[in-house]
């Protein structure tokens, strides 16, 4: 991705699975002072979003293995993952690189107490 730009997948089912992770790599590139690389997810189809992590130009290249809370378990159709490029307003030429990105869980549900 380029400077204020983003990619979405929607839609995504996890039902009948819990404890639900997020796999994927990132190279942030040429970032200036005030731009980030963002990985965000939302349990509302798109409605809401929370922040996973943020990238700055100190970053390095790595493959990241983030948990997202319980509210993404079991549900059909409501997980939404959005990786974004965000400009700090020097230039729109830095590049966000987003790679091997993997949703997954556990078989199963919660037992409620």
């Amino acid at each position: 991705l380029t400077g204020d730009s983003s990619i979405t997948q929607s839609g995504i089912s996890t039902l009948g699975y819990i404890s639900i992770n997020l796999q994927y790599s990132v190279t942030p590139y040429q970032l200036a002072v005030n731009d980030k690389c963002r990985v965000s997810y939302s349990i509302d189809n798109g409605l809401n979003y929370e922040t996973l992590q943020e990238y700055d130009q100190t970053s390095a290249q790595m493959i990241h293995l983030k948990p997202l809370k319980k509210d993404a378990d079991n549900l059909a159709t409501g997980v939404s993952i959005r990786f974004e490029a965000i400009s700090g307003g020097t230039t729109d030429q830095f590049r966000c690189y987003f790679d091997e990105i993997y949703v997954f869980g556990i078989h199963g549900t919660r037992n409620s107490t």
